[in-house]
């Protein structure tokens, strides 16, 4: 049994039960870990009182006299990975001692540890008092019977309510299907009694599914997992499902029995996240998933990796070859990260991210990123007929405010002429970035209040010793009148986009100064 308590289905289960669902852990006290409501009308304590044994354990709640049977059931069950079945005295709070009736299974992880065990209980006194007077009536054996039964019938309507039921023989044949299986498949009862399972069968589901599935459920095993399901009108819906194998007495497999939830919702909103969490073009993750992972708390480094040129490849061989390039060079950044501990993005434009926790130390990183950049700068990519070698620059950091302060590594790369820059090693870039911010809005702000000059400096002619001709000069006049020379700015209007509108400038008043001179 395996359920979300998040789940809206569960919900209504658990609040429909005439007892409670738990989750413990396999220890000498059966710690607590999820209780379900039923919890206090069952024991007279609250839930809190019960979690993690804060205020008493679960093993001293039950009956001295029952405990040792029930330890060895337990041992048993979990030995052979099957569900135990007893009958035993709890007592509660308060009032008189309680039977109750438990029903459980273990969970195991891949390597077939047990991880904790899951399970119901309900209150069955009521059914032991009214049992009694009919002892005399019924044998021993009878008696079992019909406590099993009725236990069994409650239980059923309970889960019928909210989940899928069905039951097969042991080839697959349906036996049993109840009414929520019928609304969500569209089915009716008449249309898939004595058909095979795979009625409901999904072709988009792999084979190894299956595989798996008949495997486990014929070594008498339980089987969980998610599968695509078709309605009768072929449309597909997801159910998280459990099947269990049903045994006689001589513990050989009667039928399966399969418990469902309807995750379809939850599915398809998975698809909606990771859709706009991925790259379209090379399935990688994008930017946002990048900035998601960004914002939890660990020691990380980040690499940003630029194509150069990337432009001119697409205006010199076209959209389709520029996109190529993209998805091929993902694939070789993906392969030489393979045996890393790293996750890859894909960026806007012509970017990509690679990012890493503690596992690598900052020499090991820009080891690895060295050797990525000379692999990609030896590799051939053969897109169609062309065969393209690129360059690709670098720019990492592992100080907080990661992204912002790799973006900046990577612009100083490409205005240095550098292919990899540390950004933790360059202390100075956000210096130089606050000058060249500061230094353009300067320059712009000159421009708008006039304060562009030309200086006419005259060219004299050694032999004549006559002015022939002028050279002009540009300046800037700062606020405080201080004479600014081209060496401090020009570089800033390249960089600005500023430089053609200074020519303009130095144009303009050049003619102006010379239109009426006469010399």
């Amino acid at each position: 049994m395996n359920y979300n308590p998040k789940s809206s289905n569960v919900e209504k289960l658990l609040n429909r039960l005439p007892g409670m669902l738990y989750r413990c852990e396999n220890d000498d006290d059966w710690t607590m870990k999820f209780i379900s409501d039923g919890c206090n009308e069952l024991t007279g304590y609250d839930i809190e009182e019960l979690l993690y044994n804060k205020c008493v354990s679960f093993a001293a709640i039950i009956h001295k006299d029952d405990l040792n049977f029930m330890y060895k059931e337990v041992t048993r069950a979990l030995e052979s990975n099957t569900p135990f079945s007893y009958e035993y005295r709890m007592l509660p709070k308060h009032g008189d001692v309680k039977w109750v009736w438990e029903q459980g299974v273990g969970r195991y992880n891949s390597s077939g540890e047990v991880v904790d065990i899951e399970g119901y209980i309900t209150d069955i006194t009521h059914q032991k008092t009214r049992n009694e007077k009919l002892q005399k009536k019924v044998d021993k054996k009878d008696k079992e019977l019909l406590i099993n039964a009725s236990l069994l019938d409650e239980y059923k309507k309970a889960v019928d309510e909210s989940a899928i039921i069905t039951k097969t023989d042991i080839h697959g044949i349906i036996t049993y299907v109840n009414d929520e299986f019928c609304r969500i498949s569209g089915f009716t009862k008449e249309e898939v009694l004595g058909k095979p399972h795979s009625i409901i069968r999904h072709r988009e589901n792999p084979n190894s599914i299956y595989n798996d599935l008949w495997e486990t459920i014929l070594d008498k095993r339980i089987w969980r997992g998610v599968i695509q399901n078709r309605t009768k009108d072929k449309k597909p819906y997801y159910a998280k499902s459990t099947i269990v194998p049903i045994l006689d007495y001589d513990g050989e497999i009667k039928e399966f029995i399969a418990i469902r939830h309807d995750v379809t919702d939850l599915i398809l909103q998975d698809k909606k996240i990771k859709f706009q969490t991925t790259d379209n073009m090379t399935q990688l993750p994008n930017r946002q998933k990048l900035i998601e992972d960004l914002l939890e708390d660990k020691e990380i480094k980040l690499a940003i990796i630029n194509i150069e040129k990337f432009k001119e490849i697409n205006e010199y061989y076209g959209l389709d070859t520029g996109d190529r390039l993209l998805i091929e060079l993902s694939i070789l950044l993906s392969k030489l990260l393979d045996n890393h501990k790293t996750k890859l993005y894909k960026l806007p434009a012509d970017e990509f991210a690679i990012l890493t926790d503690e596992g690598i130390d900052k020499e090991n990183f820009r080891t690895l990123l060295l050797s990525i950049l000379q692999a990609i700068k030896s590799f051939d990519f053969e897109i169609g007929s062309y065969k393209l070698n690129i360059n690709v620059i670098c720019g990492a950091s592992m100080q907080r405010n990661y992204y912002i302060n790799a973006e900046m590594a990577t612009n100083h790369a490409k205005l240095n002429n550098k292919e990899f820059v540390f950004f933790d090693e360059n202390i100075n870039i956000k210096e130089q970035l606050a000058n060249n911010v500061n230094g353009t809005k300067r320059l712009k702000q000159a421009i708008e209040d006039d304060r562009i000059v030309i200086f006419a400096q005259p060219i004299v002619c050694n032999k004549s010793k006559c002015i022939e001709k002028y050279e002009c000069l540009i300046r800037m006049i700062d606020i405080d009148g201080t004479i600014i020379s081209p060496f401090e700015f020009l570089t800033i209007a390249k960089k600005s986009r500023l430089y053609p509108k200074l020519t303009k400038i130095v144009i303009e008043k050049s003619t102006d100064y010379f239109k009426d001179r006469t010399d």
